[in-house]
């Protein structure tokens, strides 16, 4: 990723405004941009009523006002130098945040907010993006700071072709960041049975994952730890409890896959994960 173009969409929300500082650690690392942006609905007067050019003036009125405002936010966590101008607006979040993506090379966004757009944009609108969005998809939790570093990554597998799809991405932010990486699957008893067969399984597993370290991570092979947990949970209550029992800065993973975990980013179980996770969530589409 080279000089990327970041969008950040924020409903001004205290929780919202913080993606900029995860986007800021992001900017800094690929050297790129970041583009805040806001969406209103339009001005609609109620039936039988015609104020002409009142509606245009007010959205141009509000247009003005939130610009301000957004670049006043933005500051606060950018650097001025690799800040653009704002995106203001009006219409459906979800439709006119995803038109905007497909301009630039990552959104970064959280997802809680308020009432109205605000909720709509930090809980459907999010979730929809990680399902729809062409470019990767960064869900901030709204607790890194300015400045952060980036130190400790968690990279999840379930074998299918679509998740190793994010596995450049974890190795460019390795490359760059020297971070240390966790290449995690999981072999849930759902699905297995007894334990016996569990541990038949993670053996494999085992062999597996030494296979993609080194195609996947060689330069970088000496910062990549490799682990199988055996478990009675679901996959994604699995990797939720890894995470929250360590401090991961970073969360990456392929939107789609084969099995139990890949599915579970285009379900109810993907809310769940990147809702209660505590570290922020890279989800790469894997058509792309």
């Amino acid at each position: 990723m080279k000089k990327p173009e970041i969008l950040v969409p924020t409903d001004l929300s205290l929780t919202g405004n913080r993606a900029f500082a995860t986007a800021e650690i992001f900017r800094i690392l690929y050297d790129g941009t970041i583009t805040p942006m806001h969406t209103f609905r339009e001005v609609i007067w109620p039936e039988g009523i015609s104020m002409p050019n009142v509606g245009e003036v007010l959205s141009t009125e509000i247009k003005r006002q939130i610009s301000a405002r957004l670049t006043e936010v933005a500051k606060q966590f950018v650097d001025e130098d690799g800040l653009n101008v704002p995106l203001i607006d009006y219409g459906d979040p979800f439709n006119r945040i995803l038109e905007e993506s497909e301009k630039r090379d990552l959104v970064v966004l959280t997802t809680h907010g308020k009432r109205g757009f605000k909720k709509a944009l930090l809980g459907s609108v999010a979730e929809k993006m990680i399902r729809y969005s062409k470019v990767p998809v960064i869900i901030s939790k709204g607790v890194e700071k300015a400045g952060s570093e980036i130190k400790r990554i968690l990279i999840t597998t379930d074998f299918s072709d679509a998740s190793y799809k994010s596995f450049p991405a974890a190795a460019e932010i390795i490359r760059k960041t020297g971070a240390k990486a966790d290449l995690l699957h999981i072999v849930s008893l759902e699905h297995t049975g007894t334990m016996q067969e569990g541990r038949k399984l993670a053996h494999k597993a085992e062999l597996k994952l030494d296979f993609l370290r080194e195609n996947h991570f060689n330069d970088v092979k000496d910062n990549v730890n490799l682990e199988v947990d055996v478990t009675t949970n679901s996959p994604h209550i699995a990797i939720g409890s890894v995470i929250n029992n360590r401090e991961y800065d970073l969360l990456v993973i392929s939107r789609l896959g084969r099995t139990a975990l890949g599915y579970m980013l285009i379900g109810s179980n993907a809310e769940s994960l990147i809702r209660t996770v505590r570290c922020p969530v890279m989800v790469i589409n894997p058509d792309t």
